[in-house]
Order: structure tokens, then sequence, then C-alpha cells
């Protein structure tokens, strides 16, 4: 077996969803005392479930993202007719 070098091993990990995930909410949250090996850990497990074949947690996810999405479409969109 080769070994891998030290910059495919991070460009490994790097690609890794969890791990992302853990760097992004780690960057936009505003608590100040987030244990972000819970936070990779519990989003480790929500990836298990999936593949798991449970669905629910991200039909429900994306369910609500719509929601949101779909309130600042129309709110933006009203706003921008009203600078015509």
């Amino acid at each position: 077996m080769e070994k891998k070098t030290k910059d495919a091993t991070q460009a490994e990990m790097l690609l890794r969803p969890a791990l992302q995930a853990t760097r992004t909410i780690g960057n936009w949250q505003t608590y100040s005392d987030v244990d972000y090996s819970e936070l990779r850990a519990a989003l480790e497990a929500q990836i298990s479930e999936v593949e798991g074949g449970s669905l629910s947690r991200p039909e429900a996810m994306l369910l609500m993202q719509a929601h949101t999405l779909d309130t600042l479409f129309n709110t933006l969109a009203q706003k921008a007719r009203i600078q015509l």
C-alpha cells in the first residue's frame, strides 16, 4: 500500500463534509464556547444516519431552507419592484 503525502492527507480531510460544515458553522456562529470536536462528532453522526437510510433530518432541513429562501426571494423581489 502506498503511503499518502501530507498534502494528500490534508486535501482528503478538507473535503470531508463534516469537517467543512464544522469550519463553516464555526465561522458563522456567535457562541464563543462551542466545542468543535463535539460539533463535528454530531455532524458525523448525522452522516451515519443518512448512510443508514434515515433521511428525516435532511428532508426537514431542506424543507425549512426552501421556506426561508422563498421568504427571502419574495421579500427582495418586492423591494426591487419598489425601486423601479
